[in-house]
Parts: structure tokens; C-alpha cells; sequence
């Protein structure tokens, strides 16, 4: 006659690699190259480079406020 075992539990399944980027990151990331080009160039030929400035924080202060509220979830 055996004696009884234990069952053994399964050993658990790792189902992440890593962080995983956030839901619409990479949507962000495009939108933002696609309107950052022609808004250079709109923001360039009427304002000059204050203009072109003043268009890329824009674009740069979007991706933050993104990425700042991804983080604090």
C-alpha cells in the first residue's frame, strides 16, 4: 500500500513579461508626430521660431499630462 500524498499546487503562470505600455500610448505617440509636422511648419511660416516654439511645448506638454496620469494609476 502507497502512502498518501499531498495534491502539489500548480506552480504559478507568469503572465507579464514587464510593464506593459499604457492603452493609447502608441496612438499618442503617432498623433503627435503627424500633427507636430505640419503644425512646424504652419507655426514657422506665420510666427517664426516663437511660434515654432510655442507649438512643440504645446505637443510636449500633452505627452506629459499623459504620461504624468498613465503613472499615477
Amino acid at each position: 500500500m502507497l502512502p498518501a500524498t499531498q495534491p502539489v499546487p500548480p506552480l504559478p503562470v507568469a503572465t507579464e513579461s514587464g510593464p506593459r505600455p499604457a492603452k493609447g500610448a502608441l496612438a499618442l505617440a503617432i498623433s503627435s508626430l503627424g500633427i507636430g509636422v505640419p503644425l512646424s511648419a504652419i507655426a514657422s511660416s506665420t510666427a517664426g521660431l516663437p511660434g515654432l516654439v510655442v507649438a512643440w511645448i504645446g505637443i510636449v506638454g500633452v505627452n506629459v499630462a499623459f504620461a504624468w496620469a498613465q503613472r499615477r494609476i
